[in-house]
């Protein structure tokens, strides 16, 4: 039994057309990019999350005013465990909120730290603004 979409793409691609192992591999990778792109698949540690669009943004306005867009956040990355093994739990939490603002931007909307808090929440251990301020 497969464990994963891919494996079982691979499989079943193997089988059909009998090509070989590497080579439905790669045509199995080939399908998975292609559903993650044109299909809307969120990738392992992804979530969507609203964030304003930053054009207009600069106006001053309530936040609930503001036009808002469902951006994709990578909430889980590799590089977490080497941060939080050289560095510790806050500064992997920083690391993750200051990521996820700069996907943020990257798709053209804007998210602030009460925003990143919310994908992020501390994990109980005083006041969210103290645990999470970089400054």
């Amino acid at each position: 039994m497969a464990k994963s979409l891919s494996e079982y793409l691979a499989s079943e691609i193997r089988a059909r057309r009998e090509v070989s192992p590497e080579e439905a591999a790669l045509i199995a990778s080939d399908c998975m990019e292609y559903l993650e792109r044109c299909l809307g698949l969120r990738r392992l540690g992804e979530i969507e999350f609203p964030a304003v669009l930053a054009r207009g943004a600069h106006f001053r306005r309530k936040r609930e005013d503001q036009e808002e867009r469902l951006v994709r956040l990578t909430v889980i990355s590799d590089d977490d465990a080497n941060v939080l093994f050289e560095h510790g739990a806050q500064v992997m939490q920083i690391s993750r909120m200051a990521r996820v603002i700069e996907e943020a931007y990257y798709q053209g909307c804007l998210l602030g730290w009460a925003e990143a808090l919310r994908a992020f929440p501390p994990d109980g251990e005083g006041d969210s603004s103290e645990a999470c301020n970089p400054n």
